[in-house]
């Protein structure tokens, strides 16, 4: 009788429901026979389906008879179909429904208006239109790429034709896609996304706000949660804005009811279409509705329409048919509605809603969503032929869907597009800097750092590429010009700019270059140093596209110099030993070359070396480093210094090291035995004699030390602020006293307390004697202490023989100096026997400053070793003019923690970018437990001098030697050539500031360096030996006129000096244990008898 549907438009692929009515009109006669129902539809119109026969049976259902006016009800979900085979228009296609019952003609039926089965058949045709998918916008992030650079590239898909579909699609993207060869396809991606209809208004009017752009306003949260989101990434500044530059409509923004009892209301609006279209989207469990009420206050406004839905992921397009409400009755324009969404029954209940639409607008498209490339493109420069780079997406490449226009299905975004340009990628332009090395000089066997810069003067690039190190040892030739002398060319390392070099960076990299032990020959015009050629190329596989290729090269060399190792002295002990006694040799190896080394190497000692009666002493092995010999003491620059001693801790009894003074000040020694410590003092003798100290800080309670006073006049003690005149009005003078009383050596004790971390220095001053004939203060052993009995600790200075020591400062723990070798060990000759010392800072906490003296040069070197656990520090602190430094915060230079134990090791400051600047070193220990760090020889490289000499060890003969006449000692260093040595003649002044032998001295001497230079032979000379028997007194063998002499001499009681083991017993002759008359008569009696006797 009826058949009905709605709503009256529909997406393809979304469905429509159809219901049926099949009555039985007769008024008496009832059927107990069983019939069929059959729903069929075809694409196309009715004429179409009937004459081709069209009709596709959908479903089948039996009807068990029926009463006298009996009504039947099927229902039918229509699935909206489109077949490309089948009749379609640009715009639009129809699919005709057909709904027959008794379709087998089973039951025989009456009908007063026809023949008997002609009402047994409804039909429908429903008009469906087709979309128009097309790209709507393109964006890419990041916004301005760089060469090397991901980017990824987005698209917004619009609809806009009147229909929609739910058929997926898929979205391409290309870079270049105008040109075959450069072509990039960055893959398709399938779209599931449902395409609502596109061609219908937005719900704008009546200040409805259809697509909530503009917030949530005026749409009203009755109860619950509601929130205003954006579908667009925060993280995306591109995707709200059209090709126009206009903000997108129905895309952002969305709301999103949530949870128990949330309810949303529109504004009122009034119905002017048959459908009502939205996007929605639902999650969670719960109940999510949507209703149309009736704007009928009075009434609770009654709901006209209820929805219920449940789909999830993705978005959906849905239509409400608005024709009818759900009770049959007809809703006519102008009714005034509202719409309210809910959600309940779950805490987790979610409804996303959107893009309210109603009426038609031809104009108007609709957003579908967004997508993204499958794959990221790697941005490259844009050169490429001459032509900018594109980006093209096309949507529905493979036609899966039907559209109103298939020519508009792409956009292409490049560097002419009127909206916005697709961005310039430029090319990067590499050049190397080799920033420097340090240190700049090294020792054989250690590693010269270079440090270089890969700097980008193009545009940015993120491409990864390879900086390479080669080094060649050679000549400039040889590595640079000759034919082929790229063979001689090795890698030595390969670093990976990873992630390239923005415009205007630069790439930082390291390099170790090994100062190779030297072997081979000699560098043409290179005797006493060789050199390595060091180049660096960046990209040498041409990985980039860069602008300049040609400078992607730097070179540099460095030169390293050889030791030269000679034995300066030999000496042995005894030093003159008699026939058949044991001998210890000394060797003292010097290195008098430009460069030093690692590596070990064995001095040999061998008497009468190449005759018949050599014997092999044994081989040295000298483990300590050979340290540069062309330097010279640090400290030389410094005003008024001593240029030799301050440096390497050698102070000499005449020498007021680190003290100041003024008028008759000396130092004297006492000439007490060795084992005592106060060996010497200073005196100061009026009239105005002053004397003041270094600076130093209070670090005790108490200031003690050792004096006494002799003659009248003032002597006093003033300790005063540090870098201040003294002034007591100024407030410069903490403490005043006076020891004007003559007295003898007694401890003096002052309470400094008040005072403690004081940066302070001494001043005495003594005054005129007067009538007097004297005036005298002597001093020594200036200490703080927090126990006024415990004089020797804390010493202010460090704790030597020689008073005061040197320029250096002790802060705080145990600094003390150390003599190399026993005095036992040295030898006699008091030129040669003096004993050269080091300095040791000892324990946890100790801290010792240098003088302050200027950096020049490249370098500092020094000795060292540590032992035991807890961090050792060298420090370079910049010295402050005006302030109390040297204190702990004053600007660091440079800091290095050193961990090197035994043996001696050489080591190399670089200070080369710190020139001219006023510094002063200061060594610290940090820790717990027993820590050493012991330190010498600091030197420094001053132009003017380039030239000396530096001990490097003093070896010993291993072997046991007994001394015989007539024999020669020869010491061999580097026996066997282990070690590359200069070679060449010198004549020149030079210092030998020798370290464990000898006096100080300038002497100018002829030598000749290198391999030649290894040995050094000298005579061993032994003690006379004397034989001694009645009446000769001397010892030689015969009995004559001297020995006569001598007996007159000591009978007479004259002296007469008798040799060293002189002995009595042997030589008296009538054993009265004296020289005297009976040993003269003996004398001459065999004389007389037999001349001069021979034993």
């Amino acid at each position: 009788s009826t058949m009905t549907y709605h709503p009256i438009e529909q997406v393809q692929g979304r469905f429509i429901p159809f219901t049926a009515l099949i009555e039985n009109t007769s008024a008496i006669n009832a059927t107990l026979i069983e019939s069929e129902l059959q729903w069929y539809v075809c694409q196309g119109d009715l004429d179409y389906c009937d004459v081709r026969k069209k009709w596709v049976s959908q479903t089948k259902e039996k009807i068990t008879g029926l009463a006298a006016g009996q009504v039947y009800t099927s229902t039918f979900n229509m699935e909206v179909t489109f077949d490309n085979n089948e009749p379609t228009d640009p715009e639009s296609y129809v699919l005709s429904v057909k709904v027959e019952c008794d379709v087998n003609n089973t039951i025989s039926e009456g009908n007063a208006g026809g023949t008997a089965e002609e009402n047994n058949v409804k039909t429908a045709v429903i008009q469906i239109e087709h979309p128009d998918l097309t790209v709507g916008n393109i964006w890419w992030l990041p916004e301005n790429p760089a060469y090397g650079e991901e980017v990824m590239f987005y698209a917004r898909i619009d609809n806009l034709g009147p229909g929609g579909t739910v058929e997926p699609f898929e979205v391409n993207f290309y870079i270049d896609d105008h040109d075959a060869d450069l072509r990039v396809d960055l893959g398709s991606v399938k779209m599931a996304t449902e395409v609502p209809f596109g061609q219908r208004k937005l719900m704008t009017d009546n200040n409805f706000n259809g697509s909530f752009e503009a917030g949530l306003s005026p749409w009203q949260t009755m109860t619950g949660s509601v929130f205003w989101e954006s579908r667009c990434p925060e993280e995306d500044p591109v995707c709200d804005r059209d090709t126009n530059g206009e903000p997108m409509s129905g895309d952002l923004h969305y709301a999103r009811l949530y949870g128990e009892n949330t309810i949303l209301r529109s504004s009122i609006f009034p119905i002017d279409s048959n459908s009502l279209l939205f996007r929605a989207q639902t999650s969670g469990s719960g109940t999510k509705k949507l209703l149309i009420r009736k704007d009928d206050s009075p009434n609770n406004h009654p709901i006209l329409i209820k929805r219920e839905y449940t789909d999830k992921d993705p978005w959906r397009a849905y239509v409400i048919d608005i024709r009818t409400d759900d009770q049959g009755n007809i809703l006519t324009r102008g009714q005034r509605v509202f719409i309210e969404l809910q959600t309940s029954g779950a805490a987790g209940a979610t409804f996303m809603i959107d893009d309210f639409r109603m009426g038609g607008d031809q104009n108007s498209k609709s957003f579908v969503g967004y997508v993204a490339a499958k794959g990221a493109w790697v941005a490259t420069p844009d050169v490429l032929k001459g032509l900018p780079h594109s980006i093209t997406v096309k949507v529905d490449t493979k036609d899966a869907v039907k559209e109103t226009n298939e020519s508009n299905q792409s956009l292409t975004i490049d560097g002419t597009s009127p909206y916005y340009q697709f961005p310039s990628i430029g090319k990067p332009d590499y050049i190397i800097d080799i920033a420097g090395y340090t240190p700049q000089e090294q020792l054989q066997g250690r590693n010269i750092v270079y440090t270089a810069f890969v700097k980008n003067i193009g545009f940015t690039t993120y491409v990864d590429s390879e900086l390479k190190w080669y080094t060649c040892k050679g000549n400039a030739d040889t590595c640079t010009t000759a034919t082929g002398f790229e063979e001689f060319w090795k890698v030595q390392q390969t670093d990976k700019i990873t992630g390239g070099v923005v415009q205007g960076g630069q790439y930082t990299v390291i390099y170790n270059l090994p100062a190779e032990y030297h072997s081979g020959t000699l560098t043409a015009g290179q005797s006493d140093e060789y050199t390595i050629w060091l180049r660096l190329v960046a990209d040498e596989a041409e990985v980039l596209l860069e602008e300049n290729d040609l400078n992607n090269v730097a070179s540099t060399h460095v030169t390293v110099g050889h030791p030269d190792l000679v034995i300066s002295d030999i000496w042995w002990k005894p030093e003159k030993p008699v026939d058949g006694e044991e001998v210890t040799f000394y060797a003292q190896i010097d290195n008098q070359g430009k460069g030093g080394t690692l590596q070990d190497f064995e001095v040999s000692f061998l008497v009468d070396k190449d005759k018949d009666t050599q014997e092999d002493l044994g081989t040295a092995k000298i483990q300590d480093d050979i340290f540069f010999g062309n330097r010279l003491p640090l400290f030389g620059n410094l005003s008024g210094g001593d240029f030799f001693g301050n440096s390497s801790f050698e102070s000499e009894p005449n020498h007021l090291s680190g003290w100041q003074y003024d008028g008759d000040v000396v130092v004297v020694d006492r000439q007490l035995p060795e084992e005592l410590t106060r060996e010497f003092y200073a005196v100061m003798t009026g009239p105005n004699a002053e004397l003041k100290s270094s600076n130093f800080v209070i670090t005790q309670d108490h200031f003690v030390f050792y004096a006494a006073s002799y003659g009248y006049g003032t002597k006093e003690l003033f300790i005063c602020k540090a870098n201040t005149l003294c002034n007591e009005s100024a407030g410069d003078m903490l403490i005043h006293k006076n020891y004007d009383d003559p007295r003898g050596w007694r401890v003096y004790n002052i309470d400094v307390s008040e005072y403690v971390g004081e940066p302070v220095y001494i001043k005495l001053a003594v005054g005129n004697p007067g009538t007097e004939l004297a005036n005298i203060f002597a001093i020594d052993d200036f200490h703080l202490t927090d126990n006024i009995g415990g004089f020797e600790s804390y010493p202010i200075l460090a704790n030597s023989k020689s008073w005061p020591i040197t320029y250096w400062m002790r802060y705080s723990g145990d600094v003390y100096l150390e003599d190399y070798y026993l005095d036992t060990e040295l030898p006699d000759d008091i030129d040669r026997a003096t004993n050269k010392k080091y300095m040791i800072v000892s324990g946890p906490d100790a801290r010792v400053v240098s003088p302050v003296f200027k950096l020049t040069g490249n370098s500092i070197i020094f000795r060292g070793q540590v032992t035991g656990s807890g961090n050792k520090y060298l420090t370079i602190r910049q010295y402050v003019p005006g302030s109390f430094s040297p204190l702990t915060t004053d600007p660091i230079l440079y800091q290095s923690t050193y961990a090197d134990k035994s043996p001696w090791r050489a080591y190399t400051i670089d200070i080369s970018e710190i020139n001219e600047i006023d510094a002063y070193i200061e060594v610290t220990t940090e820790g717990t437990g027993n820590m050493t760090f012991l330190l010498d020889d600091f030197r420094m490289n001053i132009a003017s001098w380039p030239y000396g000499t530096m001990t490097v060890a003093t070896a010993i003969n291993p072997k046991k030697w007994l001394a015989r006449p007539y024999s020669d000692i020869t010491v061999l260093v580097d026996s066997k050539n282990s070690i590359f040595e200069a070679s060449r003649q010198v004549d020149f002044l030079y210092v030998n500031s020798n370290k464990r032998q000898g006096g100080r001295y300038l002497s100018s001497i002829f030598r000749w360096e290198g391999e030649d230079n290894n040995s050094l032979t000298r005579k061993v000379y032994l003690a006379k030996k004397y034989i001694y028997s009645r009446g000769d007194i001397d010892g030689n063998g015969q009995l004559d006129l001297k020995d006569v002499i001598i007996a007159s001499k000591l009978a007479a009681t004259f002296f007469h000096p008798l040799n060293d083991g002189f002995d009595m017993g042997k030589v008296d002759v009538n054993a009265d244990d004296r020289i005297g008359l009976a040993e003269i008569i003996y004398l001459m009696s065999h004389i007389a008898d037999n001349g001069t006797l021979l034993k």
